[in-house]
């Protein structure tokens, strides 16, 4: 063998030894938790949040559970006994609000409490009430829309101590909070607004939105709103990206199944997150990242084939990375390029649920009670 060749070979088997060490550098398996922690609780585990040092577990049985943990230590600071029909929202102090009802005389109430435990502010609703939600806005206060028994919406925006600071009626359709708060109009048949409310309940824009856009997904905070419109017996359907002035800055067609977007409140732990970062597509087996010029990024995963239905299992951290979780592994992954930053191999067949934070910091739950923490930084 001439030496060109030998150098060319042996260069050749350098590069590949050194792909080789970075790829086994970014794959781990999860092990050797931060911390463990065990409940006594014997509900199901129904939603994980985080918000600074602490976190907040909802269990749901007869009753509706809350425990509170140091998020520096795994040790439980707090715990929380309430009715059945409870939502909660976190303020920027870390006070959890729930608000509930009976079931059966349909009035609810407000009870908030700090992080260990304690009560500390309370309202009651003198409406009858048929739906009701909660959310924290972008100023770490917290937001509690009601319909009531006439279809009116009614809104609060509430102090820590259960204080009514702002109040707002509309018979329009309340229908989330991204950054502004976001209520549905009805023109007639073909059309109607969407009406755009700021963190003091001021009226701030709309959109004459017609039919032919679709769904409304969501919004961004910077006003980019994302309808999803699905034809007939059609195996496609169309994304679009509408400015809130209604420009029109992107739409794409998608043949399959759309099983996962980045509006999901439960693929976050802080739920103030959605609408801050690129809007995430999830199509059969395929991720799409978009800004507001368009497509900047696709990678196509491998989801658990074992699972009754397609479903793409993603969770977004607060530093625009994102967490995937395939059939043998959790894939963390740049939030603009889809490229592996880390890969934790994980079993395939598997009863346990991962939350992700970001900066590699992972949280496993298993058979509802036991929760671990995990971290692999960048």
């Amino acid at each position: 063998m001439k030496m060109k060749n030998l150098v060319a070979l042996f260069a050749v088997i350098l590069i590949s030894s050194f792909t080789l060490k970075v790829h086994a550098a970014s794959q781990v398996s999860l092990d050797s938790p931060e911390w463990s922690y065990t409940s006594e609780n014997t509900d199901i585990l129904s939603e994980f949040k985080k918000l600074g040092d602490y976190i907040y577990i909802q269990y749901r049985g007869d009753d509706t559970r809350y425990e509170i943990l140091n998020d520096k230590t795994g040790k439980k600071t707090g715990e929380i006994q309430s009715q059945r029909n409870t939502y909660f929202a976190l303020d920027n102090k870390g006070n959890i609000y729930i608000i509930s009802n009976d079931g059966r005389s349909r009035n609810l109430v407000l009870n908030i409490y700090n992080t260990r435990g304690k009560k500390i502010g309370t309202y009651n609703f003198s409406e009858t009430v048929d739906l009701y939600s909660i959310t924290a806005t972008k100023d770490g206060k917290v937001l509690v829309y009601i319909r009531n028994n006439v279809a009116k919406n009614i809104v609060y925006k509430f102090s820590d101590s259960g204080k009514v600071l702002k109040k707002m009626e509309t018979w329009d359709f309340v229908h989330g909070y991204y950054g502004k708060l976001y209520a549905f109009k009805k023109i007639d048949s073909k059309s109607g607004k969407i009406l755009f409310y700021d963190d003091n309940l001021v009226n701030s824009n709309s959109y004459t939105k017609y039919v032919e856009q679709g769904y409304h997904l969501g919004s961004n905070d910077d006003g980019v709103m994302y309808f999803d419109k699905y034809e007939y017996n059609k195996p496609t359907f169309t994304i679009s990206a509408v400015k809130e002035d209604g420009k029109l800055l992107w739409k794409q067609d998608f043949k399959g199944e759309q099983t996962a977007n980045s509006f999901s409140e439960f693929a976050y732990l802080n739920n103030n997150l959605i609408g801050t970062m690129n809007f995430v597509l999830g199509v059969d087996d395929n991720i799409y990242v978009f800004n507001n010029k368009g497509l900047i990024g696709k990678r196509q995963f491998s989801y658990n084939t074992d699972w009754p239905m397609k479903s793409m299992k993603i969770k977004y951290g607060y530093d625009n990375t994102i967490m995937v979780e395939e059939d043998t592994s959790l894939t963390i992954v740049n939030g603009n390029n889809l490229k592996t930053i880390k890969e934790i191999t994980i079993p395939k067949y598997r009863d346990d649920n991962y939350y992700y934070d970001g900066n590699g910091i992972i949280y496993a739950t298993y058979d509802d009670t036991i929760i671990k923490k995990f971290n692999y930084k960048k």
